[in-house]
């Protein structure tokens, strides 16, 4: 006997939709809602990946408009608890000749003084914390050591070694940050300031 091709009728259709709701159902919720977890949960993964991947160049960019916004602001002489302060700035490279043959020279070194232009005494815990060098070959951050020179009163001697190679035929910018023992900080300026050569 020859199948019927023809198209169902509502006997079969009424079978066929019993049936659906018997397995299907069923399927769609063991199988299609845990997919539909999972794709919340990449969704979610791939959200907190560019997050974090847009964040870092921001912070990055706020902190480059701190730095610009100091330097622009930052002058000469500022005065801290009523005295006046100033800064000094003594850069050079050491090119003397060594044993073993040419040498190309040494790291930059920077002599740095603050002291008060009435010569008195600084404010009491006056400490420098941090020291910035800007030359058009770049910028050099870092941290001043302390040296202790009786014949500087009413003064801190400081000095920055290690910096970067420049060359000497150029000028440079220096920044230098001021902490009180209080927390409250000051900036002190000192631009255009050439880099010697010692033969």
């Amino acid at each position: 006997m020859p199948l019927d091709r023809g198209l169902p009728d509502a006997g079969d259709r009424a079978f066929v939709l019993r049936l659906r709701k018997r397995t299907s159902v069923g399927s769609f919720r063991r199988v299609v809602q845990p997919d539909a977890m999972r794709s919340r949960n990449a969704l979610r993964t791939s959200f907190l990946l560019l997050l974090s991947l847009t964040a870092a160049p921001d912070t990055a960019s706020c902190q480059a408009k701190g730095e610009e916004l100091v330097w622009a602001r930052a002058d000469s002489t500022v005065t801290v608890e009523g005295r006046r302060l100033a800064l000094r700035v003594q850069a050079w490279r050491d090119f003397m000749p060594r044993v073993g043959g040419a040498q190309p020279g040494s790291d930059l070194m920077v002599s740095l003084q603050v002291v008060t232009l009435e010569s008195s005494p600084l404010p009491p815990g006056l400490v420098v914390d941090s020291a910035w060098v800007r030359s058009p070959q770049g910028l050099w951050r870092t941290s001043p050591s302390r040296e202790e020179r009786p014949e500087l009163e009413n003064g801190l001697d400081l000095m920055l070694r290690g910096g970067p190679r420049w060359s000497t035929d150029q000028t440079i910018d220096v920044l230098v940050r001021l902490r009180l023992a209080t927390g409250a900080v000051s900036y002190l300026l000192a631009r255009g300031q050439p880099i010697g050569r010692t033969m």
